[in-house]
């Protein structure tokens, strides 16, 4: 659903009041360079094709700076709520890879603008594998040519042993500390 839907042109723009997502899948992949799936798909064809080369080329990065400075396409979205959701879950960048699925995830994400000072505020919560409570709080904006992501996982009320190895890299201290 989409609440308020405003578009514009010259310089490109959208606003957006509101959108709901209800049961909702999304497959999250981190892969081997710590690069996320979900933030290329706010790529303009400029960035997709200049990930696709091999060397760096400077044209591609100074039209960006120029498209910028020129009056670059803003995206707002007040609020996404969701409910229902399902998220797969797998992380390439660490070894042996880590891999999870959240279950029922809802909740909501404000503020989202696709400038570089804006941070949208992230609280969703669910189940992970269908048996132990998880929230995941925060901060994003994966609307901005350097993407932001500062997001934490709360899983409560299970054993550790099916988190390793990603629990001695990531959550160790988290761990050691609730004791």
């Amino acid at each position: 659903m989409l609440d308020n839907l405003n578009l514009g042109v010259n310089p490109t723009r959208m606003d957006v009041k509101q959108i709901a997502l209800s049961d909702f899948f999304a497959r999250v992949i981190v892969d081997p360079q710590g690069n996320v799936n979900l933030i290329s798909m706010f790529d303009t064809p400029a960035d997709q094709a200049a990930s696709g080369q091999k060397t760096a080329d400077a044209k591609p990065q100074a039209a960006k700076k120029t498209a910028s400075a020129t009056g670059r396409s803003t995206i707002k979205i007040d609020r996404i709520s969701m409910s229902g959701g399902e998220v797969d879950y797998s992380d390439n960048y660490i070894k042996p890879h880590f891999n999870a699925r959240f279950h029922d995830l809802g909740g909501k994400v404000t503020g989202l603008e696709s400038m570089a000072e804006k941070r949208a505020d992230v609280l969703l919560e669910g189940m992970w594998s269908k048996q132990a409570p998880v929230k995941i709080t925060g901060q994003i904006n994966p609307l901005i040519e350097d993407p932001y992501v500062d997001l934490n996982l709360n899983i409560s009320d299970i054993e550790l042993s099916p988190f390793s190895p990603y629990s001695g890299k990531y959550l160790a201290i988290s761990s050691t500390r609730a004791s």
